[in-house]
């Protein structure tokens, strides 16, 4: 329980973070708020192919999603700030689609 636990809050805490909403993360990951919500609140353990495209999303390993290692890859900010002007258009387009 304790691991899940150790999940749920990393979830939260790296989507609030991101400022991501609930519904922005469903919608990348094609499922229900109310599934996301689950992972969040401890309620469902996120299937390994959610944590994938979690990870992939925040550009962290797997290891460093789930597990105790620090990530040692830019924050998703940077990242952004990396990326080519088409694909900032495309991020700012999905944040609009949930407001």
């Amino acid at each position: 329980m304790e691991a899940k636990t150790n999940i749920s809050e990393r979830l939260k805490h790296l989507r609030k973070r991101s400022k991501f909403t609930l519904g922005i993360i469903a919608n990348y990951l094609e499922i229900k708020v109310s599934r996301y919500q689950h992972y969040e609140n401890s309620r469902a353990a996120p299937p390994l192919h959610i944590l994938i495209r979690l990870a992939s999303l925040y550009n962290f390993t797997l290891d460093e999603l789930v597990g105790d290692a620090k990530p040692q890859t830019p924050k998703i900010e940077e990242r952004y700030r990396m990326a080519s002007p088409e694909e900032r258009r495309i991020v700012d387009f999905i944040l609009k689609l949930d407001c």
